[in-house]
């Protein structure tokens, strides 16, 4: 079904066609061929599929390598407001990949918009950021702040875990730091 609207020029189609592809979903996995489906979404202008195609080159799934055009997929998805694509778009600040220098508020900066934007994920990162000083005074109650908002969304473990571990160091938070670390464990 997805071949055919793919074939005609559907972005969404192309985009899901890709994602078939590169997890082997009803077709057998073929990565290179996910770039290609995911390359022609992303010219449409899909956030979704420039936000796979920065991670095929991030990763180097089907493509070479290429951490300046993996940059370049993220920026033009999180531009659009692809909250995941400007979590990569930090993490690429922050680990100095395909961008001129590294740079932690640069990526807290990208973070706190993909967390804006509901990602739990940069929502941890931003904890993090505010707990060991990058790219902004060390805070540890905000730090707290944003792991209670990641631990909240009741799936990730190290947001609980880590939000865990602030409570521990807060006066009277014992019971409800051994609460969140239970969850976190249950959880693995």
């Amino acid at each position: 079904m997805f071949a055919q609207a793919a074939a005609q020029g559907h972005a969404e189609a192309q985009h899901s066609l890709g994602y078939c592809y590169q997890h082997g979903q009803g077709v057998a996995r073929d990565l290179a061929t996910a770039v290609c489906w995911y390359a022609r979404a992303a010219a449409q202008g899909l956030a979704a599929a420039q936000n796979h195609l920065g991670c095929c080159y991030y990763y180097g799934w089907g493509v070479a390598r290429n951490y300046h055009k993996a940059v370049g997929w993220y920026a033009r998805a999180a531009a659009r407001g692809h909250a995941a694509a400007q979590r990569h778009v930090g993490v690429c600040w922050d680990q100095g990949q395909g961008v001129p220098r590294r740079d932690h508020a640069a990526a807290l900066d990208w973070y706190s918009r993909a967390a804006a934007g509901g990602d739990v994920v940069a929502q941890l990162y931003v904890g993090g950021c505010c707990e060991k000083g990058l790219g902004v005074a060390k805070d540890p109650a905000l730090a707290a702040g944003w792991f209670r908002k990641a631990a909240e969304s009741g799936d990730d473990a190290e947001a609980q875990y880590r939000l865990a571990q602030c409570l521990f160091k807060q006066e009277g938070c014992l019971e409800e730091a051994a609460a969140w670390l239970a969850k976190a464990a249950k959880q693995g």
